[in-house]
């Protein structure tokens, strides 16, 4: 669920600035 995965594009997206971290965040809130 893309919390773990070791190269995992939805993290490297966060990092480069893509998705902002609160918007994954409350992905991560909503898949519980």
């Amino acid at each position: 669920a893309h919390i773990n995965e070791p190269n995992c594009a939805i993290k490297q997206a966060i990092e480069s600035g893509k998705i902002h971290q609160k918007r994954y965040e409350n992905y991560l809130n909503l898949i519980g």
